[in-house]
């Protein structure tokens, strides 16, 4: 009697051991599943949106062709002002929305990027499944186990009786041999579990270093649009001077020659810089002031244009390296602006600390533009990028007629601290 009791006690622990262990499985399972659920679509929200600001799609509705290759890009599926269904199906899909601006002013369009579930989803899914059938069968057995103690103890108690003995004990071994091998398969389960999250670590890792590549090319389009296409661009103009003077002054054409050459010898010196990974090295070697007037006279190789710079180079010295390259970049792009498209005759650059803050404006006397109407460029875009970068703030103010004035402002402390 004493050696059935213990049996059956060993069994029940055994059994109330699988149908906690089911049920902790099948709720960390389903805690898994959301967490890697969120996690993705984190990631992808934030690759879509680098992708969008890469690729300057323009207003909704798409072309077909924009499409495709957005969703191409993302690797997922894109649906353009999808009907908001039961939001428990909604949160059964892998999938994110996005408000994107419309044709027609204030209009705002709905963009859900859905995916297919990926395969270590699938695999804590399942496991989430089997974990609740083994819950399941567990109770069973433990539903079992108690009929059996009950009929043992009614057993032993006919045995006490003198009754006639009854094949129990053959019962209770087959009780045991499902048990260990319960115990078993709950050891394997553990073991691909931990396999499944190895391996989603590994994806997440890989994902991170792509979202990273993909930074890292975007700050890279920005610094050639900022630095080389401008320069590229000033020495065309150049070239374009020179051979109109070929004809009427040789001489001036060769020195309008020599300039260019000297600008290409520049461009090409920042090539190498950016492809060893360093800034353009004459950024590095002149005083702010210096430097924008080299940018201010590169620019305007050709053209009949007077600047007015003045740098408070006491403020100048309070910006570090990294913010340096940024603030002069700012200055390029507006320079480039402001002949390109204001086509203007005058143009001022300012730098100054005023109450905590260093101020840097560029102001020109070009034919303007109306803000609400006009269409964001890579140039607008590019220096609200490198501000943002600074921590600083960016203002444009532009009239018809009037020309065109950008302000940058960024605090002292974050100049010395950056």
């Amino acid at each position: 009697m004493n050696t059935v009791t213990r049996l059956l006690g060993l069994l029940v622990g055994l059994v109330l051991l699988l149908v906690a262990g089911s049920a902790l499985g099948e709720r960390w399972a389903g805690k898994q599943y959301e967490k890697v659920r969120n996690e993705f679509l984190q990631l992808r929200r934030g690759q879509f949106e680098q992708i969008l600001e890469l690729a300057k799609p323009g207003p909704v509705p798409w072309s077909p062709d924009v499409e495709t290759s957005l969703a191409r890009a993302v690797g997922g599926h894109l649906v353009l002002d999808p009907p908001q269904g039961d939001p428990a199906m909604r949160h059964r899909i892998w999938s994110f929305d996005t408000a994107q601006p419309g044709i027609a002013a204030g209009q705002r369009h709905i963009v859900r990027v859905e995916y297919d579930t990926p395969h270590s989803a699938k695999l804590l899914a399942l496991y989430q499944r089997v974990a609740i059938v083994l819950l399941l069968l567990s109770l069973t057995l433990l539903l079992l186990l108690v009929a059996v103690v009950f009929l043992a103890t009614r057993e032993n108690k006919s045995s006490e009786a003198g009754g006639p003995p009854t094949p129990f004990r053959a019962e209770m071994n087959s009780l045991a041999r499902l048990a260990r091998v319960s115990v078993e398969q709950g050891a394997e389960l553990e073991r691909e579990r931990n396999e499944r999250l190895r391996i989603q670590e590994d994806l997440n890792f890989q994902q991170v270093l792509l979202n990273r590549a993909l930074e890292e090319k975007i700050r890279l389009g920005h610094d050639l649009h900022d630095g080389i296409i401008q320069s590229l661009y000033a020495t065309g103009l150049t070239l374009e001077a020179a051979q109109k003077s070929t004809g009427t002054d040789p001489k001036l054409a060769g020195q309008q020659l020599e300039t260019a050459l000297k600008m290409l010898n520049t461009t090409i010196r920042d090539v190498r810089s950016y492809i060893l990974g360093l800034s353009p090295e004459n950024l590095h070697r002149q005083t702010f002031s210096e430097a924008v007037r080299s940018i201010a006279d590169t620019l305007a190789a050709g053209k009949q244009v007077q600047f007015d710079i003045r740098v408070d180079e006491s403020a100048a010295a309070k910006v570090d390296e990294s913010q340096h390259a940024d603030l002069l970049q700012i200055v390029r792009e507006a320079i480039s602006n402001s002949l390109r498209h204001g086509h203007a005759t005058e143009i001022s650059v300012r730098l100054h600390e005023s109450q905590g803050e260093i101020a840097l404006a560029v102001q020109d006397n070009g034919r303007g533009f109306d803000l609400d109407r006009a269409t964001r460029g890579h140039g607008l875009d590019n220096m609200q990028a490198r501000a943002e970068h600074l921590s600083a703030n960016v203002r444009c103010s532009s009239t018809p007629g009037a020309g065109t004035r950008i302000v940058v402002t960024l605090p002292v402390v974050s100049a010395a601290h950056s």
